[in-house]
């Protein structure tokens, strides 16, 4: 059985589209049953895939055949890449390749992965947020108001210790891990919400640093799916220039892995001790001895995140 990936052509390809489109259950538009595999149906693959508990890598092998109910034996079409030298065909576990190059594939993703996660930790203790607007209670920030290290510098720096033949995937998924995070930070913003009640009116000239109240980082993030696996692993293909047969499906597997760990990330952290300050223009003893905040602002330092 071959299996189908962006590239694949044929009849097996519009028969996949359309079990996707009968499917159901997705916020894309419906595919276009025209046998052509591209980058459409391989994110609504991956989407199916993450929907059904499988490595959402966007190839459609065996179990993905099954959970459409095409079966582990279907036809094949015309495969984009086949299997690489020296392993077997066919994929395991989240669509790495079998046999020998299982090992190799692994010691990638392996790689990768503990280097995202290594420098998602040092972005989150160094993250500031700059440039908001504090007015009485309320803070406002617009979508990039938050300033934060790169990621691929790090990923890349694992990458460049893996084997020479291994370093351009290594490095592809460097900048495609990088810049879907770069595209969540851009999409956060402070939505005029009310952190400081005690700045509505404040008997001083001016508010000391008072830390904000705590608030989900949900409620800030405007572009979630930006480090979804179908956008992780679309930006670490369209990053790759080589032409490893494995690469496709190493980048789904290291997604498969990173968007669980950043969307569980975005849902379970409580953004806090962002410190506000601001003068008091109404503050005039002995007249009036109180007053809100007034084109206040936030102080710039880590450990919100």
């Amino acid at each position: 059985m071959s299996l189908l990936r962006q590239g694949s052509r044929g009849p097996a390809v519009t028969e996949i589209q359309t079990q996707l489109n009968e499917a159901g259950g997705s916020r894309r538009p419906p595919l276009v049953a025209d046998g052509i595999f591209g980058s459409n149906t391989r994110l609504r693959v991956a989407e199916f895939q993450q929907a059904k508990g499988l490595g959402a890598d966007g190839i459609v092998g065996p179990a993905t055949r099954a959970a459409l109910g095409g079966g582990a034996h279907a036809n094949g079409g015309t495969a984009g890449a086949g299997a690489g030298a020296g392993g077997a065909a066919g994929t395991i576990g989240g669509g790495l390749p079998q046999g020998a190059n299982s090992e190799r594939a692994s010691s990638i993703v392996s790689r990768v992965v503990g280097a995202a996660k290594s420098a998602h930790g040092s972005w989150r203790s160094s993250a500031v947020f700059n440039g908001v607007v504090v007015c009485a209670v309320n803070a406002v920030g617009v979508r990039g108001c938050v300033a934060g290290p790169p990621l691929g510098p790090t990923i890349a720096g694992a990458a460049m210790s893996l084997p020479p033949a291994d370093r351009d995937i290594g490095l592809a998924a460097a900048s495609g891990i990088s810049s879907s995070f770069a595209s969540l930070q851009s999409s956060i913003s402070v939505p005029g919400l009310p952190w400081y009640p005690s700045f509505a009116n404040y008997p001083a000239p001016v508010a000391p640093p008072t830390p904000n109240v705590p608030t989900p980082l949900m409620m800030l993030v405007g572009r979630p799916g930006a480090v979804g696996a179908g956008s992780l692993a679309d930006a670490m293909d369209s990053a790759y220039q080589g032409s490893d047969p494995a690469a496709s499906a190493i980048f789904g597997a290291i997604a498969s892995q990173l968007a669980p760990y950043f969307i569980g990330w975005i849902g379970s952290t409580s953004i806090r001790n962002v410190l506000g300050t601001g003068t008091v223009p109404m503050y005039a003893p002995p007249v009036i001895l109180s007053g809100p905040v007034l084109h206040g602002s936030v102080i710039s330092a880590g450990g919100h995140f």
